[in-house]
C-alpha cells in the first residue's frame, strides 16, 4: 500500500519530460517484499575485507572481537565462522593480546593478493595464508612479527613485508625494521634489506612495463645497519633502487626521510631533510635513476605527510599535509604539475585532514574530485566549505544549493557535503563508484560550511552540477546496479529499512521483523552491480548480526535498449566538455525501473572540444588571487607572485600605456585534450603599464590583460570550430534511435 509520508514529503522541483513528482514512501514488511537472509556473530565486528574484488567469486570476511573470522562467498548473503580452519587452534580475544605473543595470537589484517592468495596477518609471528578464498588455510610462521606488506604487481606468490623486531616494544636492545620477501607465498622468507625506514618501500615492478625487472624495489634506509633505529638521526637515512633486490644499488640519495611511487606512472617522489630542518621534495620521472627538485610555490615548512593523489592525466595532482597552526588541524595544500612534473602549482589550500584527507575522487569520470577546503569567509574567518573541480585540480567551484530544498538566510548559501566516514568499511563518507555515471551520493547541509549536525542526504547524476533532496536525517547509505538501487538504513535505532530504485525520487520503506536495532555499516558489492545489500547491526538482545537484502524478485525486468540514455557531463564553464572533451556515456534512465546487468559496460565516444581559458594554468611563480564567492572564481588572471626583479615581464621605467610581454604566465593543462580555440601561450601580448608604488619605487599590479593584435583571430577561430564540433556532436548523437540529453540547465533525475 502506498502512503505518504509527512515528515519527508517534497516537492521535487526539477523539470522532467514538464512532470512534477512527490517525494514519496511505501511501507510494508520487509521480508514480505524481499528476502531477507540473517546470520548471527559471536561477538562485535572489527573489520571487514574484501578479497576477489570484482569478479564472480569475490569473497568478503568479517573479523570479530572474539578474534573468529565469518566469510561469505555470495556478497554478502549466507556468512561461516571459518576459525576452525586456521591451524594453531582458537585465536584469543584481541584485547587479551600482546603484540608479539605466541604462538596464538589474533588476526588484525587481511591483504588479498594476486589470483586468489589471502594473506592473513596475525600479532606476534603469526601469518596464515590460503589459495582457495579460505576453504583451506596454512600456518606460516615468520621471523618477526610483520608490520607491513605489499603485494608483487604481477608475481602471484612474491610479497614484501616489512618486519619489526621484538626489541621495538622492548627497553632492552636495538630496535630495527627490516625488508624481507617471499617467492612462494608466505613459506618462507629471505631479507633483501636491514634497518628500513618506516612503511618507506615501494616495487618498482610495474605491470603496465614489464621491461623493468620484476625485482625492482625502492627504499629508504639505514647504511649503517646498526645500532637503535628508533635513535638514528634522520640525517643519516638514504634511498636507494635497486634491479636485484639490491644485491646491487642503482642510484643513492642522502638525507632522505620520505618515498613516494605511484603504481600506474612510475614517477617517484623522495622527501630530503637538510641541516636546520630545511625540508625539499624531489621528483623523477625515469624510475629513479635521477631526481630534480621541482618548484612548490608556499612550501617552506615541514610537512607531516605527502601523497600522490592522481597521476594518470599527463600531471601529478599532489598533496602535501602540515599542522596549521591558526586552524589548530592538520590540512593538506594540493598541487598540480606541469606535464614534466617539474613545477607545481598551488590549485587548492588548506583540504581539511583530520580523521582523512577530505578529498575525494569521483570515480566514475576524468578529473573530477570533490574536497572540503578551509576558506575566508566575508568576515576574514575561516570555514570549511565543500569544493569540486572537473579539470583535474585546475579550478575549483562551490556546489550548488539543491532545487528542492530551500536554502537558509545565509550568505553564501551553497551545498556542504561530509566527505569522511565509516571506519568499518575503510570508505569515505561520499558515495560514487566507476560502474555508477556521474552519481554522486552523501551527506551533508545548506549553509556556508561544512555543519557536524544532523545530516541531509543528496544525490546528484551530473557529476555535481545539479543536486537534489532525498532524506532527512543521519544514515549509512549505499548504491548498487551501477548506481540504480539505492538504500539507506538510519544511524540511529530504527527498525525501517529504507530504498529508491529510481535515484530517490520514490523512497520505498520496509519494516524488519526483529523490530530496532542499532546499525554499524551498510553495504554492497565492491563493483556496486549487484542487486543486494548486507547490514552490519546489533539488535536488542545485544547480539551482532548481518542482515542480508536482495532485490532480485522485484527488481527483476532486465533492461532493454529503450531504456538507456546518453548522458554528456559537463563543468559549470563548458557545456558538454569536461577535460578537453564531450564524452558521451550510455546509462539507464532515471525512472526505467528495470536493473543493469552486473557485467554491463557503458558505451563511452569522445570528441575534442575547442580549447578555452579554463584549460590553462598559471606558470610557476605566477598565481590566481582567490575570491570570497569561490576558490578561483571564473578563471582570474594570472599574476607575478615572487621576486619583483624577477618577473620577465616587467615595465621598463618610461612605460606608457602598454608595453609588450616577453613570456606568457600560461601553460596549457596537460590533463586537457581541447585542440585549437583559445591560446593563452601564445605571443605577443601586450600589458598595461602598473601604478608607481611610492613607497617602495617598484612596479606593482603586473596584471596581464590578454589584448593582442592576434587576440581576435583567436576567437574567431575557436568560435568556428566550436561552432563546427557542436554540429558534429548533434550530428552524431541524432542518429540513436532514443535518445536524452542532460544539460547543467535540466535535471538529471
Amino acid at each position: 500500500k502506498m502512503t505518504t509520508n509527512n515528515m519527508y514529503k517534497q516537492f521535487l522541483c526539477m523539470l522532467v519530460m514538464s512532470n512534477m513528482f512527490i517525494l514519496a514512501t511505501s511501507q510494508s514488511m520487509c521480508a514480505d517484499v524481499l528476502n531477507v537472509t540473517n546470520t548471527k556473530l559471536d561477538t562485535s565486528p572489527i573489520f571487514i575485507e574484501w578479497t576477489s574484488q570484482g569478479t564472480d567469486d569475490e569473497t568478503a570476511f568479517i573479523v570479530t572481537d572474539s578474534g573468529s573470522i565469518f566469510r561469505s562467498k555470495n556478497h554478502g548473503k549466507y556468512w561461516e565462522n571459518i576459525i576452525d580452519r586456521f591451524p594453531n587452534g582458537t585465536v584469543p580475544t584481541f584485547g587479551g593480546n600482546t603484540h608479539h605473543e605466541v604462538p596464538e595470537a589474533g588476526i588484525y589484517n587481511i591483504i588479498p593478493g594476486n589470483d586468489g592468495l589471502i594473506y592473513f596477518i596475525g600479532y606476534g609471528r603469526n601469518l596464515w595464508v590460503s589459495d582457495d578464498r579460505a576453504d583451506t588455510v596454512f600456518y606460516y610462521p615468520t621471523p618477526m612479527a610483520i608490520l607491513n606488506l605489499e603485494i608483487h604487481p604481477y608475481e602471484r606468490d612474491w610479497a614484501l613485508a616489512l618486519f619489526e623486531s621484538v626489541e621495538c616494544y622492548t627497553e632492552i636492545g636495538n630496535c630495527h625494521y627490516d625488508l624481507y620477501i617471499t617467492k612462494n607465498g608466505g613459506q618462507s622468507w629471505d631479507l633483501v634489506l636491514p634497518y628500513v625506514y618506516i612503511y618507506s618501500y615501494e616495487w618498482g615492478a610495474r605491470l603496465e612495463d614489464t621491461s623493468i625487472p620484476s625485482e625492482t624495489v625502492h627504499a629508504v634506509y639505514y647504511p649503517g645497519n646498526e645500532g637503535d633505529q628508533r635513535l638514528i638521526d634522520l640525517h643519516q637515512m638514504s634511498y636507494s633502487y635497486s634491479y636485484d633486490l639490491f644485491e646491487t644499488t642503482e642510484n643513492t640519495e642522502t638525507n632522505t626521510v620520505g618515498l613516494l611511487v605511484d603504481d600506474d606512472t612510475g614517477i617517484v617522489i623522495i622527501a630530503k631533510l637538510y641541516i636546520n630542518n630545511d625540508f625539499r621534495l624531489f621528483i623523477s620521472t625515469n624510475g629513479g635513476a635521477s631526481f630534480d627538485e621541482p618548484t612548490f610555490p608556499g612550501l617552506d615548512f615541514y610537512p607531516s605527510a605527502f601523497y600522490i593523489i592522481d597521476a594518470d592525466h599527463g600531471s601529478v595532482l599532489f598533496g602535501v599535509e602540515r599542522l596549521d597552526y591558526d586552524l589548530y588541524a592538520f590540512v593538506t595544500d594540493i598541487y598540480l604539475s606541469d606535464k614534466h612534473g617539474e613545477d607545481f602549482e598551488l590549485v587548492l589550500p588548506n583540504v581539511s585532514g583530520n580523521g582523512g584527507l577530505e578529498l575525494e575522487k569521483v570515480g566514475s569520470l576524468p578529473g573530477v574530485y570533490v574536497a572540503n577546503s578551509y576558506h575566508p569567509n566575508m568576515d576574514g574567518d575561516y570555514e570549511l566549505r565543500t569544493f569540486i573541480t572537473y579539470n583535474h585540480g585546475g579550478e575549483w567551484y562551490d556546489l550548488n544549493p539543491p532545487e528542492n530544498l530551500d536554502c537558509p538566510s545565509i550568505e553564501p548559501c551553497t551545498l556542504n557535503l561530509q566527505i569522511y566516514g565509516n571506519h568499518y568499511s575503510y570508505k569515505s563518507a561520499m558515495g560514487t563508484h566507476t560502474s555508477a555515471i556521474g552519481v554522486i551520493l552523501a551527506p551533508g547541509s545548506l549553509g556556508s560550511k561544512v555543519d557536524p549536525g544532523p545530516d541531509e542526504l543528496f544525490i546528484t547524476r551530473d557529476a555535481g552540477l545539479n543536486w537534489y533532496f532525498i532524506d532527512i536525517g543521519t544514515y549509512h547509505y549505499e548504491f548498487t546496479d551501477h548506481g540504480n538501487l539505492l538504500a539507506t538504513f538510519s544511524t540511529v535505532d530504527s527498525d525501517t529499512f529504507k530504498y529508491s530504485m529510481n535515484y530517490g525520487v520514490d523512497m520505498n520503506e520496509c519494516k524488519l521483523a526483529e523490530g530496532n536495532v542499532r546499525a554499524f555499516a551498510l553495504f554492497s558489492d565492491t563493483l556496486s552491480t549487484e542487486r543486494s545489500f548486507f547490514l552490519l547491526a546489533e539488535n536488542d538482545q545485544a547480539e551482532y548480526i548481518v542482515k542480508h537484502f536482495d532485490f532480485e524478485d522485484i527488481f527483476n525486468w532486465e533492461c532493454e535498449e529503450d531504456d538507456y540514455e546518453i548522458f554528456i557531463p559537463s563543468s559549470p564553464e563548458n557545456h558538454y566538455c569536461l577535460m578537453g572533451e564531450s564524452m558521451e556515456f550510455e546509462r539507464r534512465i532515471y525512472d526505467s525501473e528495470c536493473f543493469v546487468p552486473r557485467d554491463y559496460e557503458p558505451t563511452i565516444e569522445t570528441t575534442p572540444c575547442a580549447c578555452t581559458e579554463s584549460d590553462y594554468r598559471c606558470k610557476t611563480c605566477y598565481t590566481r588571487e582567490p575570491n570570497l564567492d569561490s576558490i578561483f572564481g571564473t578563471n582570474p588572471e594570472c599574476t607575478w607572485n615572487c621576486e619583483p626583479g624577477n618577473n620577465p615581464n616587467i615595465a621598463p621605467e618610461d612605460c606608457s600605456g602598454r608595453y609588450n610581454a616577453t613570456e606568457s604566465p600560461y601553460r596549457k593543462n596537460v590533463a586537457s585534450e581541447c585542440v585549437g580555440g583559445v591560446n593563452l601561450e601564445e605571443l605577443p601580448r601586450t600589458i598595461k603599464c602598473p601604478v608607481i608604488d611610492d613607497i617602495e619605487g617598484e612596479t606593482s599590479g603586473d596584471v596581464v590583460e590578454f589584448q593582442n593584435h592576434i587576440r581576435t583571430l583567436d576567437y574567431i577561430f575557436g568560435a568556428i570550430l566550436a561552432f563546427v564540433l557542436m554540429i558534429l556532436v548533434v550530428a552524431a548523437i541524432a542518429k540513436r534511435d532514443m535518445i536524452a540529453i542532460s544539460t547543467p540547465d535540466e535535471t538529471n533525475l
